[in-house]
């Protein structure tokens, strides 16, 4: 957890340093959005569910309004899990992430789309490797290419987009490419605070996944 709030304290201090040198020529308004998540925990590993977790997660993003229609979103999150470790140690039990999109939105009649494309960075470690697999990692660092959509009637919201891993490193066997998504459901239900539905699958080669699943609150400052 110590890891996880120095990833996001570091990302206040670069956001905070940057809007005070020199991001205020640019920006026309800022927004802060505050991120907590719970849920669960899905990993499979050559085709086979090796089990199932709790998990927390926190997070903050920073919108960065550019144009009338147009922002950028600068987001660190980290996760781990909210349970004691027993028979399934091959699972990914922590990781943090940072990560940015382009995000460009569009009304037509009542709803507005925002269609989006983004870049990021994940690091996930596990306590052990999987005994199943020759030199199995216990942890994997790699670069994600993310793209989609949101669209919003009045004080509900959809958001849907594929995530593509690439350049992926482990400390041992190595793990391929492959397409995966994230969606989420929710409402704007008091004022500036959102509760949403989400999952978020990442994929790679060889049957191998992990899936994040869970209820998400977010508060826009």
């Amino acid at each position: 957890m110590r890891k996880i709030l120095a990833v996001v304290g570091f990302f206040v201090f670069v956001f905070v340093f940057f809007w005070g040198v020199s991001i205020g020529d640019y920006v026309y308004a800022v927004e802060l959005e505050p991120i907590a998540a719970m849920g669960g925990i899905t990993w499979t590993e050559n085709g086979i569910k090796e089990g199932h977790k709790s998990f927390v997660l926190i997070g903050l993003k920073a919108n960065l309004k550019v144009a009338n229609d147009s922002y950028v979103s600068l987001m660190a999150k980290g996760w781990q899990m909210s349970e004691p470790l027993d028979e399934d140690r091959e699972i990914p039990r922590k990781g943090y992430g940072l990560s940015s999109e382009f995000n460009h939105s569009i009304k037509l009649e009542k709803v507005k789309f925002t269609p989006y494309a983004g870049f990021g960075f994940e690091h996930w470690s596990r306590a052990e490797g999987n005994s199943k697999i020759a030199n199995s990692w216990t942890s994997v660092r790699f670069f994600t290419l993310s793209i989609g959509t949101r669209a919003e009637y009045k004080r509900f919201y959809a958001k849907a987009g594929a995530i593509l891993p690439f350049d992926i490193n482990t400390n041992s066997t190595g793990l391929g490419s492959k397409l995966g998504y994230k969606t989420e459901i929710g409402a704007d239900i008091w004022k500036k605070l959102n509760v949403g539905l989400f999952r978020e699958q990442v994929n790679f080669k060889s049957d191998t996944g992990l899936a994040l699943t869970g209820v998400k609150f977010t508060y826009r400052f």
